[in-house]
């Protein structure tokens, strides 16, 4: 279990359940007819992505030049999703 964990092995676990879940929404919209995709929902689920991209290249060991690249790409998304929600509260 240690190994998991150390070698960032989790991270790709959890990263393959974000992607589950994504195409369980996208499922979900198909069958329903709902508008399940929005920009917030995809910029939520971006950021979180790039965060455990953060976490695993960190446990590798990579480079701090990624780590920080991985949050800014977090920081992009988030930014996106509260304007986003800005947006729709407003309209």
């Amino acid at each position: 279990m240690e190994d998991l964990f150390v070698s960032g092995r989790i991270v790709d676990w959890v990263i393959a359940l974000l992607v589950l879940e994504m195409v369980g929404l996208l499922a979900w919209q198909t069958i329903t007819g709902t508008r399940v995709f929005c920009v917030d929902v995809l910029s939520g689920i971006a950021a979180g992505l790039f965060l455990l991209l953060a976490l695993r290249c960190a446990l590798r060991d990579l480079s701090w030049m990624w780590v920080a690249l991985c949050l800014s790409g977090a920081l992009a998304a988030h930014l996106a999703s509260l304007w986003a929600r800005g947006r729709v509260k407003s309209a």
